[in-house]
């Protein structure tokens, strides 16, 4: 099968979503292409202060590249916002004479509309996925964005559904956004979520040591680690809360904050701990860090918390056996809940801003060592059994077997 995955931004040593399903799929058997464009961030503002250290250059020269085992052809493109329009893509996909075209994130994104709109022609399979959610996207609140939102409902949304073969979404907030602009019934979208990479994350003692040793934290002190992109939907003022009860109850515990965000915002949290004496000396920020990075620290921490949205970064730490406690959305109005992800005793959940409940938890795990060493046994054989890339990547393999066989059937 000839697949082609289109996504306009594309940073491919972030270990995102497509950095795991197309390399899957082309060990598969599979020719296997990614056309994206020449930038690898929607937001100038958001690239310079937290993945330039990273990545570099945010725009690159256009051409054909190798990236994660996978020819990567990069295209010019005109941006506008979050709007991103790839040049040449029609020459392109005539080029490569696809069977199943996968196009990443179908809100705002003309080649969503362009592959719908040439999908007679060229005779592809028809796939798109969708990441928005009303928890990380605000596809309304404004006045363009309303108008947007509507021109997209009347004109846009039947095109999208007439043409495609499947619409497919990451998580249940994910699939009501689908359903509230596309108009579509919950039954016809499948669910297929983010997954882990359970080869690079396992847990590794030496790392563990090296990390603990670095930061100076010793063997009997506690642990605690939240990743990710740190923004205001992360609550990590109630991880804060939570955590300086902790410390008060005389707890040796160390809190360790990974990932980076807005400095205005990260101004307003270090002041938090300067004016509390509990958090002083305890909250240790180590910014953004490379991605192959990150199974350091997850090793090296005792549990792992996200107080606020869901982000993939629960999966890998799962998959580097860590305990996690996570916040169950729905009493933010979200309607993801949180509740596969420590379904099999791995993790627990706590009410969505509540500091205290969440304080409880991480005392309890502290002093009770048997039910975390559960937890981490637990944890590993969860990520094997449910959250490899390679089972999400074999999910998506189906549904374009099945679309193909729908076309050739109408054809």
């Amino acid at each position: 099968m000839r697949i082609v995955h289109i996504e306009a931004y594309y940073p491919s040593k972030l270990g995102y979503h497509l950095s795991y399903i197309a390399p899957y799929q082309k060990r598969k058997g599979n020719d296997v292409f990614v056309i994206t464009s020449d930038r690898l961030w929607p937001s100038q503002k958001d690239y310079e202060s937290t993945l330039r250290p990273i990545l570099g250059p945010r725009c690159v020269a256009s051409g054909v590249y190798t990236e994660n085992d996978v020819s990567t052809y990069r295209l010019g493109s005109f941006e506008y916002k979050v709007i991103c329009y790839l040049r040449g893509l029609r020459r392109l996909l005539e080029r490569i004479r696809p069977d199943m075209v996968h196009v990443h994130h179908v809100f705002w994104n003309p080649a969503a509309i362009q592959t719908a709109l040439w999908k007679p022609k060229l005779g592809y399979g028809l796939l798109y996925d969708s990441h928005v959610a009303d928890y990380n996207t605000n596809l309304r609140g404004t006045m363009i964005k309303n108008m947007v939102s509507m021109g997209f409902q009347l004109y846009v949304s039947p095109l999208l559904k007439h043409r495609a073969d499947f619409i497919t979404a990451i998580g249940e907030s994910e699939r009501d956004v689908l359903c509230r602009e596309l108009r579509l019934k919950p039954e016809d979208i499948p669910i297929i979520p983010l997954g882990t990479d359970i080869q690079a994350f396992r847990f590794d003692a030496q790392r563990r040591c090296a990390v603990r040793q670095m930061l100076s934290i010793g063997n009997e002190e506690l642990m605690i680690l939240t990743s990710g992109k740190i923004t205001r939907d992360k609550d990590i003022p109630i991880l804060l809360e939570a955590f300086a009860r902790v410390v008060a109850l005389g707890i040796p515990s160390r809190l360790v904050i990974v990932g980076n965000g807005p400095e205005d915002y990260l101004g307003n949290l270090k002041k938090i701990i300067m004016h509390n004496e509990y958090l002083q000396g305890k909250v240790t920020f180590i910014g953004a860090v490379p991605h192959s990075d990150l199974v350091s620290y997850y090793s090296a921490a005792d549990v792992g918390v996200w107080a606020g949205g869901p982000t993939i970064s629960i999966r890998e730490a799962i998959a580097c056996s860590l305990p996690v406690i996570i916040a169950d959305n729905t009493t933010c109005g979200y309607a993801y809940s949180g509740e596969e992800l420590v379904s099999r005793g791995n993790g627990v959940r706590f009410p969505r801003g509540d500091a205290y409940v969440l304080s409880e938890q991480l005392v309890m795990l502290f002093r009770n060592d048997r039910a975390r060493e559960h937890m981490r046994m637990i944890a590993r054989r969860f990520a094997e059994e449910e959250l490899s890339w390679d089972v999400i990547a074999d999910s998506y393999l189906e549904l374009y077997k099945e679309a193909l066989r729908r076309n050739h059937r109408e054809s």
